[in-house]
This record gives C-alpha cells, structure tokens and sequence, in this order.
C-alpha cells in the first residue's frame, strides 16, 4: 500500500529561536513521506535567514510580507499543500521521531476517522520538558468523548499540533478560519469538521511536544471571547440544532458556562462589559443577531458600539451584570459561606427577579447537609452546586423568556 502524503504547515512569525528544532522534528521522523510548507508570516526576526538554510526540496518556504493574524498563512499554506492529510504546526511546537508513523497506522487501521490527535509533553523555550505544575498537560492528555457535545461547548480537547486530518474531509468543512480570527482559527476549524459528521480521536501517547512562553497565541485574551462567542453562534449553534435533542437547552448551557465557571474568569479581565452583553445576545438569537454580520470583524464592530437601547436590552444587560457579579464573588467565598452570601448578595427582587425563595430553600438544604458531614470536602462541593442549582434554574426560565422575545423582566 503506498504511503500517503502528509502536507505540514508551519506558520512562522518571529519564532527563528525556535524553528530549527521545529523543522528537525519533522526530518527526524520515521515516517519520511510528507512536505512542509513554512509561511513566514512577515516575520522580522531571523526566521528569512533559518529557512535560507535548508535545502530539502521537501520544505517548501513562501513568505507573507505584512502580518495580519494567523489566518493568511494558515490559508497559504492550505493552498499550496498536495497532501493527501493536512496538518498544522506552529513554529515553536516540535513532533516527536514516530508521531507521523503512528498517526498514518492508526488513520488505516480506524477508516472512518477522519482526525487524529495525540498525547503531548509541555517543553520550555530551551527545549526542556517541564510537565510539572503543567495545566495543559493533564487537560489535554485524557481520554475524550468527541462526539459528546458538552466536550466542545467553551472547551477545546483536540491540540492543533498533534492533529492530522483527512484533506477531504477538510475540503468539505473548509480548512480556512473565519477571516479576523487570531486566539480560536483551531476550535473553529474543529467546530466545523464536526458539524460534517467528522469522527476524531487521539493516540493516548505522547508524540508531540507542546512550547509553553510568555508569547503563546492562546495566552493573548484581547478579544479572544468575542472569537469564541462568534465561533460558537456561527458554527457550534448551528451544528447542535442539527444534533441535539433539546439545542434552545443547549444554548442556554453554553451561555451559563461563559459567565459562571470561574475557571474562565481569567479570560474576562479584558473584556468590557458591553462586550460581555453582545456576546450574550448573540448566543441567544444567533440567527437573527449574527445573520447580519459577513465575517468576525463585523461582529466586532457591533460589539464595541452595544448599547442598552430597549427595554429588553436593559433586562439582558441585568442579567449579565448579575451572572458576572456571582461568577467574582465566587472566586473570594470559601465553600462553607456560598449559601449564605448567595442570599445576601443576589436576592435580585424588583425589576430583576426574585430568588429569595429558592436560595432560602437551598441555603436550608445546604445547612442541614453540613450539620451531618461538615468536615467532608465533598459536602462543600455539594453545597455550592446545590445552592446555584435553583439559581440557575431561574436564571434559564429568564434566558427563555428572553429568546423568545416575551421576557417580563
């Protein structure tokens, strides 16, 4: 059976420090039937005189004078690959000797895959691993349902790096993120392969190496939420009313998870709050409020100009204020207290709504729960989730009310 081609990708933009041993990871494969085409990006650093280097009729090198985000190399570099599975490696990430070897066996021996990821190891700008203390490590390297829609609502388990996919299959989804985008062009991607029914899985090995520094895309929040919100009411919401028993339940989840996971609070610290607000709108009407708009920067535009102008962008804008102010008192209330502050702090009566009745009842349930087992680490777990389930539970009855346009807020 003939080996068949693998097209590598490597968009570079001022990572010369790092290119080499980039590109050596892929000469040291075991696996020796791919090209790389390198996409300078309108780097200003050394990476013109690394590539210049190389003369392995295999690394294919282009250049892009001006850099404007990742998209138009990840675009170039799309076009000009023949290969009969596509891949994209940054610059600063490396393959390890039998990723390649490994992914082609697993891709022949599975058909109906139509991605496959793997495993990493976090190394350091010096090349060092350094999994200890590692967030993306542990995150990345679990077992994952990919065809689980909640594994995909706010979360993104398949790494670029590691991936390589099928060019059909790409070809049909469209391999080129949506123009503007700069933090989410792999989620987005993804999102879109699976809306064509794409199957994917990851080799539990580690066979790629994950560059973690202080110039990481992904760490670059900015607008990288807006992206997100644009993405999911794009890509993602379409694809759950397609594939989900309940999608208006689906959407109302995705929303909460945005404003109440406190793990995502990091992500929020440069976000303006009427940029929170059209986020929020645009999740609940995804039809009607992003119809309008061609492309992200659209999107953009009208999130930076969002206004409370109605009566019922009012209401909106009161219950994102709210979900924001719960989701930062979160992170400073020791478990033990969640019930109690929930009380004090979000009764939200008047021209809100009321939750004194529910937190009352969850607060009881919740006390009566730590007279029995208070020193357990689960009852506080418990606590909280009890506690916020009746607010959410109203929280949702508002968010309908507002989807379908006959809030009584």
């Amino acid at each position: 059976m003939k080996d068949p081609l693998i097209s590598v990708v490597v968009p570079a933009y001022n990572y010369a420090r790092f290119l080499r041993e980039c590109i050596g990871g892929l000469l040291n494969q075991t696996y020796q039937n791919w090209e790389m085409i390198v996409v300078d990006n309108g780097s200003t650093d050394e990476t013109s005189e690394v590539l210049a280097s190389y003369t392995d009729p295999r690394i294919r090198k282009f250049r892009i004078e001006e850099n404007r985000g990742p998209v138009p190399a990840w675009k170039l570099g799309y076009e000009e690959s023949r290969g009969d599975y596509f891949a994209i490696l940054p610059a600063d990430d490396v393959f390890l000797p039998d990723k390649l070897h490994k992914q082609v066996e697993f891709l022949r021996a599975n058909p109906g895959i139509g991605a496959v990821g793997t495993y990493i190891q976090e190394i350091n700008d010096d090349g060092f691993v350094c999994n200890d203390g590692s967030w993306i490590v542990p995150y990345i390297n679990q077992p994952i349902d990919f065809d689980d829609l909640k594994n995909w609502r706010w979360r993104h388990y398949l790494c670029i790096p590691t991936a390589i996919y099928s060019r059909e299959l790409c070809e049909q989804a469209g391999a080129v993120p949506s123009e503007g985008m700069t933090n989410i062009c792999d989620w987005d991607f993804h999102i879109r392969l699976l809306g064509i029914g794409t199957k994917m899985a990851v080799i539990p090995e580690v066979l790629t190496s994950y560059r973690w520094h202080g110039d990481n895309t992904s760490k670059k929040r900015g607008d990288a939420f807006l992206q997100w919100t644009f993405s999911h009411a794009k890509n993602y919401v379409p694809i759950i009313r397609k594939i989900s028993p309940d999608p208006r339940r689906e959407i109302r989840d995705c929303l909460l998870a945005i404003h109440l996971d406190p793990a995502r609070s990091y992500f929020f610290e440069d976000v303006p709050q009427h940029h929170l607000c059209a986020m929020t709108e645009a999740l609940l009407d995804p039809e009607g409020g992003l119809e309008a708009f061609p492309d992200y920067a659209a999107f953009r535009h009208y999130a930076e100009n969002w206004t409370v102008d109605s009566d019922n962008r009012a209401a909106l804008a009161a219950v994102v204020d709210a979900l924001i102010g719960l989701r930062a008192r979160l992170l400073n209330w020791s478990p033990e207290s969640v019930p109690y502050n929930l009380a004090k702090y979000f009764p939200l009566e008047g021209t809100l709504f009321s939750l004194q009745g529910e937190l009352s009842a969850a607060q009881a349930s919740a006390q009566a729960f730590f007279a029995q087992s208070f020193a357990a680490p689960e009852s506080c777990v418990w606590a909280l989730g009890h506690a916020l389930k009746m607010f959410r539970r109203r929280i949702r009855t508002t968010l309908r009310g507002l989807i379908h346009g006959s809030s009584t807020l």
